[in-house]
């Protein structure tokens, strides 16, 4: 079980995280593009922007046994893994995507963790410094501590509360509006390792490339509909679709 040491623990780490801002969905699709071609910083930029949204998916796992840091760098572990994987040009804002390999790490953590808890300072030794190799500016870490005089709570932490809520929502109900082709599609372009192009899911389903990037396109319509359906807001400004042509058939747009 978790106690109050590891509660002041977190505090800390989310007073670090808090000053990163998010990212415009233009800027997140420039920095994506940008470390696409090896820019290292551009990269470090949208990891920054998104450690807050690791916390938030982490905090179902805090009842796990271990110590509340262990499981937020495990989070952040699958939040890089998923960026050096994410296509831009997909039609995903990168949190949706990232998700699925935040989840998976935390999961394949405890599941593998033949002990309830280990060492809670090695591992928030750990995470500090996972987070200097990130920001690339060690002698930012002794800032963090002057954050402890402030007022804090966990919610405070999001200026939009209804960010968490449209994630859950996107990935616990969103995925049951489709059909079973158009889950099938879904998955194979956004969740699989390497992503499976048009033409390969055409071939496999019979289809023609062009309808399966249609589908794909109506399968991304009908969940941004249902979370408008449920009086979700878009996160921040985004929008979750803009259509376009050819394989880049859907791309993130601001409002």
């Amino acid at each position: 079980m978790a106690n109050r040491h590891d509660y002041s623990e977190l505090q800390l780490y989310l007073r670090k995280i808090r000053r990163y801002p998010l990212l415009l969905p233009e800027e997140e699709y420039k920095l994506a593009k940008q470390y696409q071609q090896g820019d290292v910083n551009a990269g470090q930029k949208i990891i920054h922007a998104n450690l807050r949204f690791v916390v938030k998916v982490s905090q179902k796992y805090f009842n796990s046994g271990h110590n509340y840091l262990e499981i937020v760098q495990e989070g952040n572990l699958g939040l890089m893994k998923a960026l050096t994987r994410f296509d831009p040009d997909r039609g995903v804002h990168f949190i949706y995507y990232a998700v699925w390999w935040i989840e998976a790490s935390i999961k394949d953590f405890i599941r593998k963790s033949s002990k309830i808890r280990t060492g809670t300072l090695r591992h928030t030794k750990d995470l500090l410094s996972l987070d200097e190799t990130i920001a690339g500016d060690p002698s930012e870490t002794d800032r963090w501590v002057d954050y402890l005089t402030d007022d804090f709570d966990l919610e405070s932490l999001y200026s939009d509360r209804e960010i968490s809520r449209h994630v859950s929502f996107l990935f616990q109900q969103g995925f049951t509006m489709l059909t079973r082709r158009e889950l099938f599609i879904i998955l194979k372009r956004f969740y699989s390792d390497p992503p499976v192009t048009l033409m390969e899911i055409g071939s496999q389903l019979g289809l023609s490339q062009e309808r399966v990037r249609q589908l794909q396109v109506r399968s991304l319509q009908k969940m941004k509909q249902f979370l408008e359906d449920q009086e979700i807001s878009p996160l921040r400004s985004y929008d979750l679709i803009s259509c376009g042509n050819g394989d880049k058939a859907c791309r993130l747009a601001g409002q």
